[in-house]
């Protein structure tokens, strides 16, 4: 899997303003190159992305103007055979593989967690039923005893 970079990691690369990469990137997509994109349609870089925005800059460093940069590193760009690097590939893919581990791995501390919650909430039930109980023999006791009390026969009044 290729590494991918975003606009802040190429723009401290090229040594270069965020907008200023945005316009190029803009520019170069006008012109029909394709960026691959990732969630909420922002760019992702590859690193021939980056080369290319390398070469860009250097053409335009030597007095090359932006429009022209770009078309002349583009037909360059036509001209080389097809590599491995180049042939494009599904980024959601990629980006899609990573994200669902970090699904699986929140779903795994979020059920741990969960575990763990109702483990206390049980204890806790536990507890209170005991607590309960323990208080409704009290009271059962306490009524029989007083219930003892007020069982007198009734010839027994002046007792």
């Amino acid at each position: 899997m290729e590494k991918a970079y975003w606009n802040n990691e190429v723009a401290e690369r090229l040594e270069m303003g965020k907008s200023t990469l945005r316009r190029w990137c803009l520019e170069l997509e006008k012109q029909g190159y394709m960026f691959t994109k990732g969630e909420q349609d922002s760019r992702a870089f590859l690193e021939q992305d980056v080369l290319l925005l390398e070469k860009i800059k250097k053409l335009q460093s030597e007095g090359s103007k932006l429009e022209n940069a770009i078309k002349q590193v583009l037909s360059e760009r036509e001209q080389l055979p097809l590599t491995p690097v180049d042939t494009p590939r599904s980024p959601e893919l990629d980006f899609s593989t990573e994200r669902e581990k970090l699904k699986q791995e929140l779903l795994q501390e979020i059920k741990q967690e969960l575990l763990g919650t109702e483990q206390r909430i049980l204890e806790r039930l536990e507890k209170r039923d005991q607590l309960l109980i323990q208080h409704v023999r009290e009271i059962q006791e306490t009524k029989r005893m007083v219930a003892a009390v007020q069982e007198k026969k009734w010839w027994e009044f002046w007792k």
